[in-house]
């Protein structure tokens, strides 16, 4: 740390002394203040401290303060009042005004210091036309605006430039041609006229919409094999029909199917093939018995959850019971695997005829054992979770649970289907039938060809500050008048150059190509008026070699003035009110103040004679309990007649009997006199509280001892660093 007015601390900070303040009552941490209650009051030294973290460790550097932020393209600011000198108005504005109070200095002038707003786009190098441009785009000005050109060579000439388009006959351009040709298909792949393949054998024709073609190549699709995933997961243990607690109903298939039920046998689905079980009688117990016998002892039917009894029918002098089956639960069940048989079991689409003599959709299961399937999946248990097998359809028309299912149907291959596919050199059709085309996009060179014309008209009153190495700021003003004139606000600007090539930071240059490169285009506006003591002032980016920008302010400084205050100001204060009414008497000797009822001073033992008793609502309200029109000749005279002189001389009162009421305010003025150093006034004319920083705050008082006292206070901000309380504000 290599500030002058430095100490070292503890290797962690550093001391800045601070020449405004006994002692710090709050510690700052990366600049910021904190409520930390360490005083870092020191005996041997007049002032105090106050700790600023290591910033040239932090940030290369050991600044402390604010610096102003300049956007690539300049930010304009402005030099303004902020407070009030002594004895001066707080100048903002009405300076045109013969006489103004400080909410009218405010009032009278603006809401804000510019008019509108502008933008700047980049500056690009023209090779075509030349020089270098950049288009300034505003809207809602009303003076104008003030444009800057920072890192531009010099001898620059600025131009407004227009451009409009003109048609010559000596020059081409090229042009797009479109035209169509015929998308050819791949050879194999599957026409698909109408949406759908045809089925066909090469020499066949198909028509459709209108027209006829020739099948010239057919695709061969294979259906011998077909991809299963067995997904049963239940199935009955110990499956047994059991009379017992059976009361017949005279229905004797309803009868047989509550044990099939009871036995946990799910209803089957409409369709679902069936066996024939031989039976002795028509009863639920020869029933029972067969399928216990038949059915429940052949591993062929473990894998089914569903069974239930549909019909009775005599064939060849013997009488069967037509049981359906199958596997039933919340999923399609395409195939199921039996643990039992290591079978797979795919459901398989067939046609029976009713027995009303209609045809009927339904399904039976075609077994494939697991050895005779490929690409057989088990999961961990064993259970085959996918497999391949023959694709195979059924045949056979059976009567629906009136004849023996197994001896009238029988499972075939299915056979190789061909398909219309396209030839070598054949057009791709669309689905309706036509020939597809494609776009073709080709370039030709054609006249007359648009081309720009150019034409720059000069501006006036441009001025320029050489910076050296051959560059330099230019500033120029834009009128109302030029803008109202362009319409929409928008204007374009072209730099032209005395030489194409110049000597630029030590090397020859395009001068043009420099300027876009390099070059930064700043726009701001007139602020103030006649009435405003505003001074605005535009930074431009001063590049990365330099660290102050100042707007030549240095060379030039800027006046900001201010007038002397020459009106009344009245000044009002909320005191605080005692929690009760006191009553005391003070003595008129020594001043005291005494509880009533107390008949001698408590600090000089005199008697109390004339001392009226008072009542007091106010803390701290010593001037009107003491001074009184009843004071008694008995008084020890010196230090209060000097007193009430000095009072009656400071309000400018003549008259030695002064009463309290005619010193008006007496007994708030010691109570604003700590506060006066940083009240101001907001644009509406109230008072406010605020740091030098301009962040507004509120005093809040403590009672710390609750004796109904304040005895000392801190500072809130209203909305600056999070509404935080700090005891000494920066």
């Amino acid at each position: 740390m290599d500030l002058s007015d430095t100490g070292e601390g503890d290797n962690s900070f550093y001391y800045k002394r601070s020449t405004n303040q006994e002692y710090d009552s709050g510690m700052l941490e990366r600049n910021r203040v904190t409520n930390n209650k360490v005083d870092t009051y020191r005996e041997n030294e007049t002032t105090g401290y106050y700790p600023i973290i290591d910033n040239e460790q932090d940030n290369g550097n050991c600044w402390i303060g604010r610096p102003l932020i300049i956007g690539k393209d300049g930010s304009p600011y402005y030099i303004k009042e902020l407070s009030r000198s002594e004895g001066y108005e707080l100048s903002v504005y009405g300076k045109d005004g013969a006489l103004i109070t400080n909410r009218e200095a405010f009032a009278a002038g603006g809401a804000s210091f510019t008019a509108g707003e502008a933008v700047s786009s980049a500056l690009s190098w023209d090779r075509t036309n030349g020089g270098t441009t950049f288009t300034i785009s505003s809207e809602g000005t009303q003076n104008g605006y003030i444009v800057k050109a920072a890192n531009i060579p010099e001898g620059a000439v600025f131009n407004i430039t227009s451009m409009e388009s003109v048609w010559d006959e000596s020059i081409t351009h090229p042009e797009l041609v479109e035209s169509k040709e015929p998308v050819y298909a791949n050879v194999g792949e599957l026409a698909l006229v109408g949406g759908h393949a045809w089925e066909a054998e090469v020499g066949d024709t198909v028509s459709y919409n209108g027209r006829t073609f020739t099948v010239n190549n057919v695709k061969v699709v294979t259906y011998g094999k077909q991809k299963v995933k067995p997904d049963n997961s239940m199935k009955i243990e110990n499956a047994h029909l059991d009379l017992s607690g059976l009361s017949p109903s005279g229905n004797v298939i309803g009868d047989v199917n509550k044990m099939f039920l009871r036995s946990g046998f799910r209803k089957t689905v409409n369709g679902a093939p069936w066996v024939s079980v031989e039976i002795t009688a028509f009863s639920a117990e020869a029933v029972a018995e067969a399928v216990n016998a038949m059915l429940f002892t052949d591993d062929y039917y473990k894998a089914f959850n569903a069974m239930q009894m549909m019909n009775v029918y005599e064939s060849g002098g013997k009488l069967y019971a037509a049981i359906s089956y199958c596997y039933r639960d919340a999923r399609a069940n395409e195939a199921v695997y039996n643990e039992a048989t290591d079978s797979v079991y795919v459901k398989t689409d067939i046609v029976y005829r009713a027995p009303s003599g209609d045809d009927m959709e339904g399904f039976v299961y075609r077994v494939y054992p697991a050895d005779n399937c490929d690409e057989v999946e088990r999961n961990g248990a064993g259970f085959v979770t996918s497999a391949i097998v023959p694709n195979e359809t059924v045949q056979g028309k059976p009567q629906y649970v009136e004849s023996d299912l197994g001896s009238q149907v029988t499972f075939h291959l299915r056979q190789d289907r061909k398909f219309w596919a396209y030839a070598e050199g054949e057009q791709l059709l669309a689905p309706d039938g036509t020939g597809v085309m494609k776009t073709v996009t080709s370039t030709v060179e054609k006249s007359p060809t648009l081309v720009q014309k150019v034409t720059n008209r000069e501006l006036d009153g441009v001025s320029y500050r050489g910076i050296g190495n051959g560059k330099g700021t230019y500033e120029f003003t834009v009128s109302q008048e030029t803008l109202a004139a362009m319409g929409n606000g928008m204007v374009q600007f072209r730099i032209t150059y005395k030489d194409d090539i110049m000597e630029i930071e030590g090397a020859r240059r395009t001068a043009a190509q420099y300027a876009a490169e390099h070059g930064i285009i700043g726009v701001t506006f007139p602020m103030g008026s006649a009435d405003s003591y505003i001074e605005p002032i535009f930074l431009m980016y001063p590049g990365d070699q330099e660290i102050i920008q100042d707007a030549g302010t240095i060379e030039s400084p800027l006046r900001v003035f201010e007038r002397p205050i020459r009106q009344k100001v009245r000044i009002e204060k909320d005191i605080q009110t005692l929690p009760e009414t006191k009553q005391v008497w003070y003595c008129l000797n020594c001043g005291y103040e005494n509880r009533d009822g107390v008949t001698a001073c408590g600090f000089c033992d005199r008697a109390r004679s004339t001392e009226e008793t008072k009542f007091i609502d106010y803390a701290h309200d010593t001037y009107a309990a003491v001074h009184s029109d009843n004071i008694s000749a008995e008084r020890d005279g010196g230090w209060y007649e000097t007193a009430k002189d000095w009072l009656g001389s400071l309000l400018k009162g003549n008259s030695p009997e002064e009463e309290p009421e005619s010193i008006g305010n007496f007994r708030f003025k010691a109570y604003l006199k700590s506060n006066l150093e940083r009240l101001y006034r907001d644009e509406d004319g109230h008072i406010v509280w605020m740091d030098r920083n301009g962040n507004t705050m509120k005093p809040q008082y403590e009672d710390t001892n609750g004796d109904g006292n304040y005895d000392t206070f801190t500072w809130k901000y209203d909305t600056a660093y999070g509404g935080r309380t700090v005891d000494f504000p920066e």
